[in-house]
């Protein structure tokens, strides 16, 4: 039986309007050749003590996380730390947060806190604290790697910085609570243009569980 071809279009002429079915799904990790953010990875409702996203700064310049968590313990706090062997160790960091809340009566307050200690030179920044049982948080991380600007001295110029943006409350005492949480590779380490994190660890402080969900975005570095 010979072929027939029917409505035949070239390439240069494709019209939209005579493609039927559905298109497979796609990943977005598997993409290639596109600009702005591309999808790196994902996860829903992960239940465990510490989640680690690897922070592949050699392929994207800037990593932006848009997460969700649920604490599961009293008086928690949710903590963030960095590494460059997968946590066998930690690399040290400077930083603190601040925040703006609510609470049942109306009555808006706000502050800045280093923690732990003075925030300096530490092996965990805090994101958020003072949560309850059940508390949930929503967070916009962005992460900045991979290079640094030559100018200057040396212990002024690092290669990672961290900014965190959450939504959260505390238990029934703070109706709504907003709290920015940022900082960088501790500047008291030697060489710290050099100190690059492959992996970055959101957990709770005292060891519990935290559900957690996220999904992730890098830019690729041109």
């Amino acid at each position: 039986m010979s072929i027939i071809k029917i409505n035949a279009r070239s390439a240069s002429a494709l019209d939209a309007t005579v493609l039927t079915g559905n298109l497979p799904a796609i990943s977005g990790a598997s993409l290639t050749n596109l600009t702005g953010f591309k999808e790196i990875a994902s996860a829903s409702n992960d239940d465990a003590a510490t989640h680690v996203l690897t922070t592949d700064f050699s392929t994207y310049n800037i990593i932006k996380i848009f997460w969700s968590c649920a604490m599961t313990a009293n008086s928690d706090s949710l903590i963030f730390s960095v590494s460059d062997d997968n946590f066998s160790s930690v690399e040290n960091l400077d930083g603190f947060y601040g925040f703006e809340q609510m609470d049942s009566s109306g009555n808006v307050s706000d502050g800045r806190i280093s923690n732990p200690n003075d925030g300096l030179d530490e092996q965990y920044i805090q994101i958020t604290a003072n949560h309850s049982n059940g508390d949930n948080i929503f967070g916009e991380t962005i992460l900045k790697g991979g290079t640094y600007h030559s100018n200057g001295d040396e212990s002024r110029r690092n290669q990672f910085w961290f900014r965190h943006s959450t939504v959260t409350h505390q238990g029934t005492s703070i109706y709504v609570e907003k709290v920015d949480s940022f900082g960088q590779i501790a500047r008291a380490q030697a060489g710290s243009e050099s100190r690059t994190p492959t992996h970055c660890r959101f957990h709770e402080l005292g060891g519990a569980n935290i559900e957690f969900s996220y999904r992730q975005f890098g830019l690729v570095t041109t």
